[in-house]
């Protein structure tokens, strides 16, 4: 879809076309279509926007992209920066998400130390989303694909019962 519109739609704002390169490069990724995933990174700014609301999204997104596409160090970097912002910023969904990535990052370049850091981090998370979300809001969050795979990848169970 996104590369569709891509083609499709000259009066995009750069704003719009950027968002949709990383989104097509995350899906493209996550396909394992790398060298094209590889390909879109490659023209997309690198400070993507980061002070603003969406910006650090789409650093989160470009962190995730990197770790698929293996550039682990540049991923963990990332979700750092991204994980620092969230938490200053109140965001723990955004939070938890870039734990997971720098969690998985953290793991492939063999960082014992900083696993165990990032993991604790996002079990927290979750134990303070339990206390302070109604169940069944926490359990639809919690089924959802996109954060199952972050916590599976991650290798970061849920420290409680979901039932």
């Amino acid at each position: 879809l996104a590369q569709k519109m891509l083609a499709s739609e000259s009066t995009m704002d750069a704003e719009s076309r950027e968002q949709l390169e990383l989104d097509a490069a995350l899906a493209e990724s996550h396909l394992q279509r790398k060298p094209a995933a590889q390909k879109r990174i490659e023209t997309l700014p690198s400070k993507q926007g980061e002070n603003t609301p969406d910006g650090w999204q789409n650093q989160l997104g470009m962190a995730e992209v990197e770790l698929s596409l293996g550039m682990v160090q540049q991923a963990l970097d990332g979700a750092n920066k991204a994980a620092d912002h969230f938490s200053r910023t109140s965001q723990p969904e955004s939070e938890l998400r870039s734990l997971c990535i720098e969690a998985s990052a953290a793991k492939a370049l063999k960082n014992n130390a900083s696993y165990e850091q990032f993991s604790k981090k996002a079990v927290d998370i979750l134990s303070q989303l339990q206390q302070t979300w109604e169940p069944q809001a926490l359990n639809l969050y919690l089924s959802r694909p996109d954060l199952q795979n972050w916590l599976r990848v991650a290798e970061i169970s849920v420290p409680f019962d979901r039932r």
